[in-house]
């Protein structure tokens, strides 16, 4: 079965590598509380809120090749008329320093401008599926625009590029009692599609709690239709764990950077009710670092609280769709646990430093002749030509004149024996 690229479980294990060594290669960004849709489920509860979260904060933070991945869920549609101007601008910065970008998006609007992003690769799509039915959408969506949003999920399907078992497109699906006799068609449609099927949980939570009894399933009718995709799909259906929940740093739409009260995750939604919160600063006014060290530090000073909660996991249910509560707890338990640890045996083995790997990783993609005129040889020539002035600097080295001199010479030689 395709894994969605942001949430497989690569990046994930890659994340958690950057986050045992105090990094974290996710951002998750908030836009402003605008949204086209009315949900019964999921009803924005802050529409009129605008965000503020500042576009060359983002850069400052990009230019250090730290973040590879930009995830925009939560508060709002992306691509609301108020919000799109900051996400097209998120978009562009991740097109300029060769990140991506993931989002969660009611699929209401799918332009030209939008298209090419997903064709460029830059964007990743996680889109709401919920019925064929158009009755079953203005129900569920109070929306008019019905056959719009089912028009954008046709068009959303010749944009899918699926390769080496990873897909860019994912689909969340939500089983009510209104849509529940779709739910196994729609994951059918899906996997024809190469689109992953994320099947969510209704959450009891915000403004949609006075239509959780007039929705909500029971717990047989879920089990029914988990039998029934797992049939489909022929194997055992496993929600993936979203990485921003342990690798990623959320910053709210008033560019506030937050955490799970409790257990110091980037997740809002951990307890399926209105989010306990701590807020760890201003994203917009504070140094990324110190960003990074007060959320590690917050993280620590939790990580007793967060073992007793994994003790007594029975009792929790995990919101959304971030993946398995024990799971989750489980992974950041353990590597939580690592960051404590004092290596003492460096005699034998050094760990490798984070600019030395990300060097490494760099040249994975950058590995052409950088004597070339086309593109990827020019990045690969700026990146050789970056190296040698920092390995000048750090040895406080001069250019030899010597050699530029004689580079240029030899160049007046070969163009006047041409000529």
């Amino acid at each position: 079965m395709m894994e969605y690229l942001p949430w497989s479980k690569n990046f994930f294990k890659k994340g958690l590598k950057s986050y045992a060594n105090g990094q974290f290669n996710v951002l998750d960004i908030e836009l402003g509380g605008q949204c086209n849709y009315h949900c019964m489920y999921c009803d924005s509860p802050s529409r009129n809120k605008e965000s503020v979260v500042s576009i060359a904060k983002i850069e400052e933070v990009l230019i250090t090749k730290r973040i590879e991945w930009i995830f925009i869920c939560g508060l709002g549609e992306p691509m609301a008329a108020g919000n799109m101007p900051l996400f097209i601008s998120i978009l562009d910065l991740c097109m300029k320093y060769k990140a991506k970008c993931s989002c969660f998006t009611n699929l209401s609007v799918l332009n030209p401008e939008i298209e090419n992003y997903i064709k460029q690769g830059i964007l990743h799509l996680l889109f709401k599926y919920d019925s064929t039915d158009l009755s079953t959408i203005s129900n569920l969506y109070g929306t008019s625009k019905a056959i719009e949003q089912t028009n954008n999920i046709e068009a959303i399907k010749k944009l899918v590029k699926a390769k080496g078992g990873y897909t860019n497109i994912a689909a969340s699906i939500v089983p009510t009692k209104k849509n529940k006799n779709e739910i196994v068609s729609i994951v059918k449609d899906c996997l024809d599609n190469d689109i992953f099927p994320l099947i969510a949980e209704l959450e009891n939570s915000g403004t949609a709690q006075e239509h959780y009894n007039e929705l909500a399933l029971s717990n047989e009718e879920l089990t029914e239709i988990k039998t029934q995709v797992n049939n489909l799909i022929d194997d055992e259906y496993e929600i993936p764990i979203c990485p921003a929940v342990i690798c990623g740093i959320h910053i709210r739409y008033d560019g506030v950077v937050t955490v799970d009260a409790k257990t110091g995750l980037s997740c809002h939604w951990f307890w399926l009710k209105e989010p306990q919160i701590q807020i760890i600063g201003n994203f917009n006014n504070l140094d990324f670092s110190a960003i990074t060290a007060k959320i590690s530090k917050y993280r620590k000073k939790q990580i007793n609280e967060v073992r007793s909660i994994y003790k007594n996991r029975n009792n929790l249910i995990f919101g959304g769709f971030g993946g398995d509560v024990a799971n989750i707890l489980s992974k950041y338990i353990e590597v939580t646990s690592k960051q404590n640890m004092i290596y003492l045996d460096n005699n034998a083995t050094t760990q490798l430093s984070e600019s030395v790997i990300k060097t490494i990783d760099v040249a994975k993609h950058l590995f052409a002749n950088p004597s070339s005129q086309y593109a990827i040889g020019k990045d690969i020539k700026e990146e050789i030509e970056t190296a040698r002035k920092n390995i000048a600097n750090l040895i406080s080295a001069i250019e030899d004149p010597l050699r530029t001199l004689r580079s240029k010479s030899l160049l007046t030689a070969k163009y006047a024996k041409s000529a």
